[in-house]
């Protein structure tokens, strides 16, 4: 058993469940692969994806 990764998996549940008792979702994937193939399936075609930020002048 992977201890690092068991903690990640354990955290996680822990964030997720925070999340969901303030209605939003989460998601945890032990792979790169896995993520990508989430994110990839809730953005439709026709969606502009964006990278927010700010700038301090």
């Amino acid at each position: 058993m992977d201890f690092v990764k068991e903690g990640l998996r354990v955290k996680s549940a822990t964030v997720i469940k925070n999340l969901e008792r303030r209605n939003m979702e989460g998601y945890y994937f032990e792979t790169v692969e896995e993520a990508v193939e989430k994110a990839m399936s809730m953005i439709k075609e026709e969606d502009t994806v964006g990278w927010g930020g700010s700038t301090t002048i």
